[in-house]
């Protein structure tokens, strides 16, 4: 779905069948490559998967980063750690290879929400858009950009949402909020479009509330009723 290669239409039924082979076929594990691996925690988790992909990042056997790092691998390994692979010969194999790179990205793109926007480069103009989902009950995270630190951080609450997010000076910013109506969620305990410098949008779908902020810090709360 990443590169647009999906027939238009059809990506829903090709992410639900990913989650599939991923729960069925690997047991909750990884089979993807370096390639794979970079983009298949977003693509999940922005269709409606993130447990999924919180489940195959939280492994601890074969073949998962966590089975690795019990293998006293301090940086990721260019394979899997395959046991054809044997430590005379895993010298051939990179052991320090990007992998990584993978779910850092999802970590802030992702579950904190931080993302350039592509019209925009450069943060002038930032997408936030956290991803709640699965056991998550917090996350916090900061990007410094040419323009100012750009700060997400939410928390789950009695099954409310909190999240606090500040937008560096001369940006703005798309908000999307994780709410079906306008009438479940307050900033800084008034209504939304009551703050200054914040711009409701439009009901993005029926799940989320798409605003458009100016610099500044920002509480959101959105209530579970």
């Amino acid at each position: 779905m990443n590169f647009g290669l999906v027939p238009k239409g059809n990506e829903n039924a090709v992410a639900e069948s990913m989650k599939m082979d991923i729960l069925e076929k690997y047991n909750g594990h990884h089979s993807t490559g370096h390639m794979g691996t970079r983009y298949i925690y977003g693509e999940l988790s922005r269709y409606g998967y993130g447990d999924v992909a919180q489940k195959m990042l939280n492994q601890a056997t074969y073949p998962s980063f966590g089975e690795l790092f019990q293998r006293g691998a301090t940086t990721i390994w260019e394979y899997w750690g395959e046991r054809v692979i044997d430590e005379t010969s895993a010298g051939t194999r990179s052991r320090n290879h990007p992998f990584q790179g993978g779910f850092d990205v999802w970590f802030y793109n992702g579950i904190a929400g931080i993302s350039p926007d592509p019209k925009n480069p450069g943060f002038k103009h930032i997408i936030l858009k956290p991803q709640i989902f699965g056991t998550l009950d917090f996350a916090k995270a900061s990007y410094h950009s040419i323009y100012g630190l750009i700060r997400s951080e939410w928390q789950l609450k009695n099954k409310n949402l909190m999240w606090k997010f500040a937008v560096p000076v001369n940006t703005t910013a798309e908000v999307y909020v994780p709410c079906d109506s306008e009438g479940h969620v307050t900033e800084s305990g008034i209504k939304p479009e009551n703050s200054e410098g914040i711009s409701f949008l439009k009901k993005k779908n029926l799940a989320t509330l798409f605003y458009q902020v100016g610099s500044g810090d920002y509480k959101f709360t959105v209530n579970a009723k």
